[in-house]
């Protein structure tokens, strides 16, 4: 008799906070309703994983005793890339197992974070799509090897676990915003410890101000979020004290946008979210990174004349963009505004949970 068990973790929006996350300024996250699906299916004659980003049938893996993943001679090393995330989170999670003196079922493993692309296309939209795939597949290998996942201390442990794994796979880039909020769900205010070396965090659930609208848009264009971090990094390394002085910039407005957030102050929410956008492309400028490109610069003037705030949702350069309003009305202005343009505006809610379901089939 198999056995079936199907994990889901939601995607990432990020509000507000950008670069100054890193270093330990609050952000405002929230887990949106894009999914990433993992299932596993044991007993199965030898491990295998299958999905449709890596364009091949069910590749045959093996795993070492001190967990390492290990693929056949001939796989192609691009595919051997795009499992990395994959990779690390079967490593971390198989550790987390094996020292509960549980064991790992050979199973036949399928990824899915198809809802992570634009529709019809191979483009990504810049929601989190390997820290969903992250959360999704260390929550099935650990609900198959029977470990607990239902209290609030187990999910705070598999939290630290997936964001440890991530942290790996990402050569140590990222705060592990994206990580939360698959992991946790709704809106959460989220910042980092500093000198740590395990990354502790404070993560806070925040409820949404009954006023303010967010509408999502499209830029048009991927951007890597990894290449615009290095960029602000090597500024940070040219001109320490530069940076260090636009970070306390960004750090004040986005501790006042988040304690504006927490108390329903839709307006001085909406300066915040403003400033923050100004100071996104000094930081650009300075850093040389394109941060605020053409056009999200484009996206902020339709946006603004309709009497509504933008800023990119992420480190900028493409992906995503966030047009926030304190009524309907403006967004309907927005959203006419936009149909004169090539923009597009993408359906997404907020994901009120975290790693939102994985059940088990007998058949």
């Amino acid at each position: 008799m198999s056995k079936t068990i199907l994990a889901r973790a939601p995607g990432k929006a990020l509000l507000l906070g950008e670069y100054a996350v890193l270093e330990g300024a609050p952000a405002l996250v929230a887990a949106v309703d894009r999914f990433a699906e993992v299932t596993l299916t044991f007993p199965a004659p030898h491990f295998s994983v299958s999905s449709p980003f890596i364009g091949a049938g069910a590749l045959r893996f093996d795993i070492s005793r001190h967990g390492e993943v290990a693929f056949p001679p001939h796989t192609p090393l691009e595919t051997v890339q795009r499992l990395r995330f994959f990779n690390t989170a079967i490593r971390f999670a198989g550790q987390e197992i094996r020292s509960r003196q549980k064991a790992l079922p050979t199973a036949a493993i399928r990824l899915n974070t198809s809802s992570f692309y634009l529709a019809g296309k191979d483009v990504k939209l810049g929601l989190g799509s390997s820290a969903a795939l992250t959360v999704a597949l260390i929550a099935g290998l650990f609900h198959s090897a029977g470990l607990p996942m239902s209290e609030e201390a187990d999910r705070l442990h598999f939290f630290q676990i997936a964001l440890s794994a991530h942290h790996e796979a990402q050569q140590k880039i990222g705060s592990g915003v994206d990580i939360a909020a698959s992991t946790f769900g709704g809106i959460l205010q989220y910042q980092l410890i500093q000198d740590s070396l395990t990354m502790p965090t404070l993560i806070e659930e925040m409820q949404m101000p009954e006023s303010l609208q967010l509408l999502f848009i499209w830029t048009g264009t991927s951007a890597s979020t990894q290449q615009f971090v290095q960029k602000v990094q090597e500024f940070k390394s040219r001109k320490p004290e530069a940076y260090r002085e636009i970070i306390k910039r960004m750090t004040h407005i986005s501790t006042q946008g988040c304690r504006a957030f927490s108390g329903h102050q839709v307006k001085q929410f909406l300066n915040s979210v403003s400033e923050y956008y100004r100071l996104m492309e000094y930081l650009g400028n300075q850093s040389g990174a394109p941060i605020i490109s053409e056009v999200h610069q484009q996206l902020a003037e339709i946006v603004e004349a309709a009497g509504g705030v933008y800023k990119p949702s992420g480190a900028g350069g493409g992906d995503l963009g966030i047009a926030f309003a304190a009524s309907d009305k403006i967004v309907s202005q927005i959203k006419q505004r936009l149909k004169q343009t090539a923009f597009q505006t993408i359906s997404l809610s907020v994901a009120q949970h975290g790693i939102v379901s994985y059940k088990q089939k007998e058949v």
